[in-house]
C-alpha cells in the first residue's frame, strides 16, 4: 500500500513525464489529491447491519484461497456400575473439518486531468468523493453477501443456510392471515412463544437465543400495538420484560425477501417478511471477511488514472444451524 508521500511523488512524476504539467506546476494539485486519498481512511462510516448482527471471525488470512475450520463433538455418558466392574464406558471426542472458499469482489474509481482541473476550480473533492463511493459500494456488497451469500460462487449466507430451523407464522390474523398487521398484540406474542419453543425443542434447551432480528417494516406492530385493548403495554415492552436477555433489532434486509434472493423460503403466499431468533455468538455463526477493503496503487493509462479496490470474503459460516430459527410471513 502506497503511503501519502509515495502517492504524491507518483502522481507528480507521471504528470510531468506526460508533459501535462511542467516540473514547477501541478505539484499542489497532486499533493491535494494525495492528501484527500489519505483522508479516506480517517473518515467514519455508519455501521452496517450485518456487522451489528453477525459477528466477524477473527484471525483470518487476508490472502487465503480457502478457510478451514474444525468442529469438535464430545461423546460419552456415565452409567451405573457394580462394585469392581471393569466395563466402564469411555468418553471420546470427534473432530471434523470443513472448508469454505474465499471469493474476491472488486470495484474501482478513476479520474482524468481535465476532470481534476474542473473540480478544483469549483472546490469539489472529486477524487475523494469517488473513493468514498467505491468503499461504500464494496461495503454494501459485503453486507449483502453476509446475509444472502453468493450462490454463483458457492458462498453461503446467514439467511440462506438450508440447515437452519424455519417455520411460518400462524394464520391467526384477519382473513385468516399470517401478517402481523392483521393480528392482535396477543397473537403476535404467540408467534414469538411458538418460535422460542421450537428452537428449544430442536436443541433440547442447549441453545437459547439472545437476539431476535425483525423485518423493519413490521417493527411498528411491536412498538405501538398493545397486548390487548385493556392493556397499556406494547408488544415490544412485554417481550423485553418476558425475555430480558434478548435484544430485539429491526433489520431492513428482512423486508419482503424475494425468492430469487433466498431460495430456501418456504413461501407463505402473502408475505416474506421474516424474523430470525438466534444466539449471537462467534462460536455459532460468523462472517468470514478475510479482507474488508484493499486499495491497489493507481494505474495511469496515458489519459487518466484508475484505482482498483478489492474485498475478499467467504460469506457467513453457521456452525450450529439449529441455533438459528427463521419465521416467515410476519
Amino acid at each position: 500500500m502506497l503511503n501519502g508521500d509515495m502517492m504524491r511523488k507518483l502522481v507528480r512524476d507521471s504528470l510531468v513525464a506526460q508533459g501535462v504539467v511542467d516540473a514547477g506546476e501541478g505539484f499542489f494539485l497532486a499533493g491535494e489529491l494525495t492528501q484527500k486519498m489519505t483522508e479516506l481512511y480517517e473518515l467514519k462510516f455508519p455501521e452496517l447491519l450485518a456487522d451489528r448482527c453477525i459477528p466477524r471471525a477473527a484471525g483470518l488470512d487476508a490472502w487465503a484461497e480457502m478457510v478451514k475450520f474444525q468442529t469438535l463433538t464430545e461423546y460419552g455418558i456415565a452409567k451405573m456400575i457394580h462394585t469392581w466392574a471393569d466395563d466402564i464406558p469411555l468418553a471420546d471426542v470427534a473432530i471434523s473439518e470443513e472448508s469454505g472458499l474465499v471469493k474476491k469482489w472488486a470495484l474501482g474509481y478513476g479520474w482524468n486531468f481535465e476532470e481534476l482541473q474542473q473540480a478544483a476550480r469549483v472546490g469539489r473533492p472529486l477524487e475523494m468523493l469517488r473513493a468514498q463511493a467505491t468503499k461504500k459500494g464494496i461495503e454494501r456488497a459485503r453486507d449483502d453477501v453476509a446475509w444472502f451469500g453468493a450462490p454463483e460462487g458457492n458462498v453461503p449466507g446467514f439467511l440462506t443456510n438450508p440447515n437452519i430451523g424455519r417455520g411460518v407464522a400462524a394464520a391467526t390474523g384477519t382473513g385468516p392471515s399470517t401478517l402481523w398487521s392483521t393480528k392482535t398484540g396477543a397473537n403476535i406474542v404467540l408467534d414469538f412463544k411458538t418460535a422460542f419453543a421450537a428452537m428449544e425443542a430442536a436443541t433440547h434447551g442447549t441453545e437459547i437465543p439472545n437476539t431476535v432480528i425483525i423485518a423493519s417494516t413490521c417493527w411498528a406492530e411491536l412498538a405501538y400495538k398493545f397486548i390487548d385493548t385493556a392493556s397499556t403495554r406494547t408488544v415490544l415492552s412485554f417481550l423485553q420484560e418476558t425475555y430480558p436477555g434478548v435484544e430485539f433489532i429491526p433489520v431492513w434486509n428482512l423486508n419482503a425477501i424475494p425468492a430469487a434472493k433466498d431460495p430456501t423460503l418456504l413461501g407463505t403466499g402473502n408475505s416474506r417478511n421474516c424474523m430470525v431468533l438466534y444466539r449471537r455468538d462467534p462460536m455459532n455463526l460468523r462472517q468470514m471477511v478475510n479482507l474488508p477493503f484493499y486499495q491497489l496503487p493507481p494505474f495511469y493509462n496515458g489519459t487518466s488514472y484508475l484505482i482498483k479496490c478489492l474485498a475478499r470474503m467467504g460469506g457467513t459460516d453457521v456452525r450450529y444451524p439449529l441455533s438459528v430459527y427463521k419465521v416467515e410471513g410476519i
